[in-house]
């Protein structure tokens, strides 16, 4: 800053010289104001609520189960806390998707991410009872309105299947253990049955004779009779084992179930436990613990209990005595049976053990449908009165105003102190008295900040062809020569006004020109004054002594080599490397310097280049051989001028001062501080330098106060061309935007009124946020019409009683959470294009599809391009379905085309699926596709494009005609113990592989595309069970024509397919 007083106007000039600061604070913390107040103001919060109904059972099991657990507390606050628990919000987050449904309650609890996820969603929960109703609400509370609905629906529905899970705790283990037994039964018997067929295959035999069957029959009796003996002791055995570690096994053990053979007296026993039991909690409403009656049937159950424990143990062994004599005879059949022929006796052997899985089979099939007949006598005590449905309005309220206007006057008061503080931290010089009083030397020029940009533009509209940019840029930079009337050479020729005079005065022929840093215009400078002295006549040579940066010989357009190195390293003679007029006329510089209006003195100038760059710059300016031409080029020119690398980054230019007459150092307003200017003189007065003075490089007026004189123009000396009129508009805003050009600016930038463009982009600042406020409002208010009038739609279906949820592998968005609930949408033709770039898909060229089939065997070299229909007319509906498309494939077609396929109906119309799970990673669901296929379902993969983002696969089952039937289907694989979402969609098309007679033909087609498998399942043409079928071996089900032929395109084996209407 200035060592003077400060005053008003002072202050004013602080102001609007930091005006960048004060504006760019304004705008900055205006705008931050702004978004912060829109992006916080704060975010709409959404509550939604569902309303569980608690009921107590009135059936007789029911009853039975809550005198047993019906606790003295209250019960409605156990329950509400219960639902809001962590395990009750873990399987409310992995039946919304959020965590993966195959995981442990244990394996969740041990990731910090999935704790820390259901952490943030039970704070988000909270419950309530409704007055002195029996009635709970779960209250939700999100800034997603619909993740708010989904998570009180997913919370009602987990609650209400976990109860009636613990309420019905014994029929389910009963029913697993007997599922569990089954389904090993069943394997051994499939496994058993092959072996009977394989050996009859390999040894081509027929049946026993009869001494041979009888004996087997005996042997098979028996093995029966002691594989039953042998199952009840071990069943025992586990009773009085689980008995051991817990007495209320008594009551849980369901003899009927465990024990083939039935024991009156141990059920009659259990009966009467239970009986005993009952009469002790009813005792208990009234009387003590210590009270006679309490004791005495306390005693008496405990009797009982032993009773019945020595009553099993004695059925025990009367069951090991049996067991000796079933396998004494088994023995005693077994050695006769052994005197067969191997070959039968190994035969009858595998079909024995055929009969007794078979058996075995069976029997447990009775008890796993007698275990399903006591599953359905279930107890439910909480029933969803009330699904949450999507909020519609938020329970809080924004602003956006007032914060935006304290953010500006914040900003506005924080702006000036901040240029007041840069003013007092700023150590450059701000008037030429500053620069003068601490160098103590003399200022030899001003060159005032001049447009760079706005001169290049001069210059292009002045020339008559268009120039090239490398062209301009050298034009610009060369200002004295093409453009003489422009105020920046004015300020050149005032500098070599006074260079000149002060070489006269002294006698100097040599002046190194030079910098404290880079970039402070000391080669333009350089050249300039170069050009200047030879128009007045002076024989001047310009030397390019920077042997680090070199720029003279860009600057002009000519070689850098041969040039001055190679003249002290003596490659070159001094002759050979020196550029005249000659040299510029083949350059750049040749149309220009031919032109009649050229400023004469050109002939004058002449250059000598660095030449090539050498390792040791600093060594080549101080040899002997850098005098001996210093002293030659004085002897041949009148003015030698260096232009040198700057002095505190090298030494170069240090070394050289020493050499020449006198220097002249080039000082860029604002550059660099006053120490750094400081240290360059010091450095070359240290090696008694003859400093000639200072050139001020880029000055504004703004800057310095004293240099608003400065501020003129020598235009008005040239009035012989007239401008050419500019368009109004422009004019006006040029005025009121820009300030006139002084001297050589670096840009567009430097020409513009800071203050009137801040203020206009404040003005622009809060237009665009008051539209973007008003916009908000109305995006508002149009979802809250959308959301109202779907208001009767749940986000979770409420028919599905599922006992888990299914596996998803991403956390959901609130978009992706609205996709699961939408039908897919469909996609239009115009969109394919677009889908393919999207998800990186290519078309599929006609010849390639034809080789790719060729190669896998599904097309030979035979087969006809042409698509034949192999799907025979409908003749149970009466109503026939006219393709839509018709078009065959063409052998010529092009690779970049996409092929038409035609559009077929199928005999039967089945376009519902039933939807299982979905994820956006195909692996995810595969061990569910191989599970559902194990157990015989007709289960498939199939694409879903209705995410923008990307794909998405969905885990289907069957082919419905109606939504209510695939619905049905789904209660049936709950029941069977798949687990799910359990969606119905309509997915109308899919793709025709082939078409067979026999179910078994299909199956094994199947097989012959191995990379598809997972997309591939079977449609019979009829539903009816003794008509004639035709099975379709179908890909997929998708929801468009453009979806399906989507698809077709990404695959090459189904090039040559059909899309049906199945």
């Amino acid at each position: 800053m200035a060592h003077y007083e400060l005053n008003l106007r002072d202050y004013w000039r602080i102001i609007k010289k930091r005006k960048i600061i004060i504006i760019v604070t304004l705008v900055l913390l205006t705008c931050f104001s702004l978004i912060f107040a829109i992006m916080n103001r704060p975010t709409p919060l959404y509550r939604a609520t569902a309303s569980l109904k608690i009921e107590k059972s009135t059936n007789l099991t029911g009853l039975y189960m809550y005198s047993i657990s019906w606790g003295t507390g209250d019960d409605l606050a156990t329950r509400a806390e219960e639902i809001k628990s962590y395990p009750m919000i873990e399987k409310a987050a992995q039946k919304l998707g959020l965590i993966d449904s195959s995981l442990t309650s244990e394996q969740i609890r041990s990731n910090k991410e999935y704790l820390d996820l259901v952490s943030r969603l039970k704070s988000r929960v909270k419950t309530e009872q409704e007055g002195y109703t029996n009635i709970i609400n779960i209250i939700v509370t999100d800034y997603d309105p619909v993740l708010a609905a989904n998570l009180a629906n997913a919370l009602a529905q987990v609650y209400e299947v976990e109860s009636f899970k613990e309420k019905n705790l014994q029929a389910q283990k009963a029913l697993e253990a007997v599922r569990n037994q089954r389904a090993m039964a069943e394997q051994a018997l499939r496994i058993s049955e092959q072996k009977v067929q394989n050996y009859r295959e390999q040894n081509k035999l027929a049946t026993l004779d009869g001494a041979a069957s009888r004996l087997t029959a005996e042997l098979n009796s028996a093995e029966t009779n002691l594989e039953k003996i042998r199952g009840d002791i071990h069943q025992i055995d586990n009773i009085l084992r689980e008995i051991g570690n817990n007495r209320e096994y008594i009551y849980l053990a369901n003899l009927n179930l465990l024990l083939s053979q039935p024991n009156r007296f141990l059920e009659d026993l259990q009966t009467q436990l239970n009986q005993i039991r009952s009469q002790i909690t009813n005792y208990s409403q009234y009387y003590t613990p210590q009270h006679p009656a309490i004791i005495e049937l306390q005693q008496q159950l405990k009797n009982t209990e032993n009773r019945f424990i020595n009553e099993l143990k004695a059925f025990r062994q009367n069951l090991a005595r049996a067991e000796t004599i079933a396998e004494e005879k088994y023995k005693r059949l077994n050695e006769e049976y052994k005197s067969l022929p191997l070959i039968e006796l190994t035969l009858t052997n595998l079909e024995r053990e055929r009969d007794v899985n078979t058996q075995i089979y069976q029997q447990l099939e009775i008890r796993y449908q007698e275990a399903i007949i006591r599953y359905s006598e279930q107890v439910k005590e909480v029933f969803i009165i009330r699904p949450a449905f999507v909020p519609t309005s938020p329970i809080n309220q924004t602003t956006v105003g007032p914060t935006t206007a304290i953010g500006m006057i914040i900003g506005l008061i924080l702006g000036i102190v901040l240029a007041f503080v840069a003013e007092t931290l700023d150590t450059t010089f701000n008037t030429v008295d500053d620069i003068k009083e601490a160098l103590n030397t003399n200022i030899m020029g001003i060159i005032p900040f001049v447009d760079f940009q706005g001169l290049k533009s001069q210059l292009a509209e002045k020339a008559e062809t268009p120039v090239p940019d490398e062209i301009l840029d050298m034009q610009a930079r060369l200002v004295s020569y093409y453009s003489p009337k422009s105020s920046i050479a004015e300020s050149f020729r005032g500098l070599r006004t006074n260079v000149h005079f002060a070489l006269l005065d002294k006698g100097y022929k040599t002046l190194m020109i030079t910098s404290s840093i880079y970039n402070e215009g000391k080669t333009s400078i350089a050249a300039n004054l170069a050009i200047s002295m030879a128009q007045i006549g002076i024989n001047t040579l310009l030397v390019d002594a920077d042997l680090r940066k070199p720029r003279i010989s860009k600057l002009f357009g000519i070689d850098r080599e041969p040039g001055l190195t190679d003249v002290i390293l003596r490659k070159e003679p001094i002759d050979n490397v020196i550029r005249t007029m000659s040299d510029l006329m083949v350059g750049t510089m040749a149309g220009d310097i031919l032109r009649t209006d050229s400023v004469a003195g050109i002939e004058y100038l002449n250059i000598l280049t660095s030449g090539k760059i050498e390792r040791n710059p600093a060594e080549i300016v101080a040899s002997k051989l850098m005098d001996n031409l210093i002293d030659e080029l004085k002897r041949r020119y009148d003015l030698v001028i260096f232009d040198t690398s700057p002095l505190i980054p090298a030494t170069d230019s240090t070394i050289l001062g020493t050499k020449v007459d006198t220097v002249l150092l080039v000082y860029y307003q604002g550059k660099i501080s006053r120490g750094t200017l400081r240290r360059s003189k010091s450095q070359l007065e240290l090696l008694k330098t003859d400093i000639l003075g200072v050139v001020v490089n880029g000055m504004k007026a703004e800057v310095s106060a004293d240099y608003a004189d400065y501020k003129y123009g020598y235009e008005y000396h040239y009035q012989e061309e007239s401008a050419k009129p500019k368009n109004k508009v422009i004019t006006a805003l040029e005025s009121f935007f820009l300030k006139p050009a002084v001297g050589m600016t670096n840009g567009f930038f430097s020409q513009l009124n800071k203050l009137r463009v801040g203020l206009a982009l404040i003005a622009l600042g809060l237009i665009i946020g008051g539209g973007l406020w008003a916009f908000t409002k109305y995006q508002g208010k149009k979802v809250k019409s959308q959301v109202e009038s779907k208001i009767t739609e749940t986000i979770i279906p409420q028919t599905t009683l599922s006992t888990d949820t299914s596996v998803a592998s991403h956390i959901l968005s609130s978009d992706t959470l609205s996709s699961l609930t939408a039908q897919t949408a469909p996609i239009f033709p115009s969109e394919l294009k677009q889908l393919q770039k999207q998800y990186g898909i290519e078309t599929i060229s006609q010849q390639q599809v034809d080789q790719n089939l060729t190669e896998s065997g599904l097309l030979t070299n035979n087969s006809p391009t042409t698509v034949q229909s192999s799907i025979p007319p409908a003749t149970q509906s009466d109503k026939q379905t006219e393709p839509l498309v018709n078009i065959v494939y063409s052998s010529t077609t092009s690779s970049k085309t996409v092929p038409a396929v035609s559009v077929q109906p199928l005999p039967s119309s089945l376009p519902y699926t039933l939807i299982i799970e979905q994820s956006f990673d195909k692996s995810t669901l595969i061990n569910q596709l191989n599970k559902l296929r194990r157990n015989g379902l007709s289960a498939f993969i199939t694409i879903d494009f209705s995410d923008p983002k990307q794909k998405n696969y969905l885990l289907c089952y069957g082919s419905f005609s109606s939504e209510n039937e695939a619905i049905n289907k789904s209660k049936e694989l709950q029941f069977l113990g798949f687990r799910g979402t359990f969606r119905a969609i309509k997915l109308p098309f899919s793709i025709l592989l082939d078409d067979f007679p026999t179910l078994q033909s299909a199956q094994q087609a199947i097989e012959r595309f191995a990379s598809i498998k997972d997309y591939l399942y079977i449609q019979p043409s009829s539903q009816k069970p003794d008509a004639k079928k035709t099975y379709y071996l179908l890909f997929g089900g998708f929801p468009s024509t453009e979806s399906t032929e989507l698809v077709m395109n990404t695959y090459p084996e189904l090039g040559h397919k059909t899309i049906v209407i199945r």
